[in-house]
């Protein structure tokens, strides 16, 4: 009978320390949850967050293309001009110099 007492309160004593593993961990389950929560409210401020900065950025991203846009018109309208003034330019040039060529007697005889 002795056997099984020593036995009966090693018993006891297993189950009483099972039962305080089995609360510890449910004590770091719950702690865990929390963390979990936690982390998950954090992500999800992050996540909010970098939204907005990349639709702060979209924006601003299209104002200067948008700025770019209108600068490469202006840019095409002054293009456009100086092919132009270069157009008359070369004529002028070309006006100066047949008229040179007549003064030194390369075009046609003056008028006697």
């Amino acid at each position: 009978m002795d056997a099984n007492r020593r036995a009966f309160d090693r018993n006891t004593k297993a189950f009483e320390a099972c039962m305080e593993a089995s609360e510890r961990n449910r004590e770091a389950s719950e702690r865990n949850r929390e963390a979990y929560e936690d982390q998950k409210r954090f992500t999800e401020e992050i996540l909010l967050r970098f939204d907005k900065v990349v639709e702060r950025h979209e924006r601003t991203t299209e104002r200067q293309i948008a700025k770019l846009d209108r600068m490469g018109m202006k840019l095409e309208t002054v293009h456009r001009t100086v092919e132009d003034h270069r157009d008359e330019s070369r004529a002028i040039l070309q006006a100066i110099f047949t008229v040179l060529d007549r003064l030194q007697g390369g075009g046609s005889a003056p008028a006697t």
